[in-house]
């Protein structure tokens, strides 16, 4: 190769580097910073149409796991089924101690109708929808009538839901010594149980959508603080895992794609913690109230979840370190080989 020819060569690869370079600053200047956030960097409300209108149901908001998902979903332009226990119905105009347990309802909607009035978006463009129903994992007959509420709710012509994200769980108290039998009765019950009754309840909804049904697993960690979680809550989650595992292979046939998010680094207990009254602002200002337990990272990989084409087994909800993600590559690679 002559000096001339190289010279040409150098130019051209200068100019190649240039274009890139010029195309993923223009790719980072058009994504906006506040992605996650329903902020604008003014301090206005905004919306994003991610979504597109795609139904998912969030089995509880009880808690500020299903607080936060509903309520980030709801502004990404899904249209998002909230499950709320019937208590948070029935106490609505009670005034004895039942009633916190409506509040995280009243927080959640009360947010929604303040981002409704007053969020910045395109003309024209319609808004995601946020929809409570009462709903208790373990009671079938509620389960059911969720099914019809649901199907009520959806646009003329749908009849399906694209995801079932299921939240529901128990505030993790104490270590073994300081549990009693029945607590664990319950977590097993709700984690577990609840679960099962869940994806086969919403099963013929997922199935019209070939939806994807995802749950909440244990953590991945083998860090002796990450994983220092109650005994009953680490049990049930395992349980939850290996029924993920096999309702994958029984859901394969159906187009049902069984996801497995695993909490690395989340606060488990502030997760499954329902508000209080006490957390409420002067006034009674529920839309002023805190909700966020999800990091940007965990955010944006429940949206992968979601809208990707072809979503793994399993998935870490936090930035994973190189052990981790082996780790899961590991898990998606045993979940992948069919159980004959």
């Amino acid at each position: 190769m002559d000096d001339q020819t190289a010279f040409v060569l150098a130019l051209q690869l200068i100019a190649l580097c240039t274009v890139v370079s010029a195309l993923i600053l223009y790719l980072m200047c058009k994504i906006p910073r506040n992605y996650f956030s329903a902020f604008s960097e003014d301090g206005a409300l905004t919306y994003q149409n991610i979504g597109g209108g795609k139904a998912v149901l969030i089995t509880s908001m009880d808690n500020y796991l299903g607080m936060h998902l509903a309520y980030h979903l709801s502004t990404r332009g899904f249209r998002v089924f909230a499950g709320v226990k019937p208590s948070g119905f029935e106490a609505e105009h009670q005034q004895d101690s039942s009633q916190s347990q409506s509040i995280a309802r009243k927080i959640v909607e009360a947010k929604w109708k303040h981002f409704e009035t007053f969020c910045k978006k395109e003309e024209n463009e319609s808004l995601g929808n946020l929809v409570t129903l009462p709903l208790d994992v373990c009671r079938e007959d509620l389960l059911h009538e969720a099914v019809g509420l649901i199907r009520r709710h959806l646009p003329a012509g749908e009849d399906g839901l694209w995801a079932v994200i299921n939240t529901a769980g128990l505030p993790c108290r104490n270590r073994l010594d300081g549990q009693d039998a029945a607590y664990w009765d319950a977590v097993l019950k709700l984690n577990v149980t609840g679960t099962l009754k869940v994806s086969k309840t919403f099963m013929p909804l997922l199935r019209n959508k070939k939806g994807r049904l995802i749950n909440l697993g244990a953590k991945m960690s083998d860090n002796q603080e990450e994983s220092q979680t109650p005994v009953a809550h680490t049990a049930s989650r395992y349980a939850v895992e290996g029924a993920s595992a096999a309702l994958r292979n029984e859901m394969k046939h159906l187009g049902i794609n069984v996801i497995t998010l695993h909490p690395e680094g989340l606060p488990i207990t502030k997760l499954f913690s329902a508000p209080s009254k006490s957390q409420v602002t002067e006034n009674d200002r529920y839309a002023d109230c805190e909700i966020s337990v999800l990091p940007a990272a965990a955010l944006e990989v429940v949206e992968e979840v979601l809208l990707t084409d072809a979503p793994k087994a399993s998935y870490s909800l936090t930035k994973r370190m190189r052990y981790f993600r082996l780790k899961e590559k590991m898990i998606n690679f045993t979940n992948s080989i069919q159980i004959v």
